[in-house]
């Protein structure tokens, strides 16, 4: 009984350990995740800056 107990008793502290892993990897995937939209984000952005200046040079050419 006793060693079914010290066996249950480490299992558990093996599945808390797991635990902790996956709540830091967690952590660590809403981090990039996060750094990854700001990314999308400023990319956007600069296509649409070179995009109004594509625009705008094709107006001063006559173009559109």
């Amino acid at each position: 009984m006793l060693a079914l107990g010290f066996g249950m008793y480490l299992n558990d502290r093996r599945f808390e350990a797991i635990n902790g892993r996956i709540d830091d990897l967690r952590t660590d995937l809403s981090g990039l995740l996060t750094r990854v939209k700001t990314a999308v984000d400023n990319l956007t952005s600069k296509l649409v800056e070179l995009d109004n200046r594509v625009i705008k040079i094709e107006i001063k050419l006559g173009l559109s």
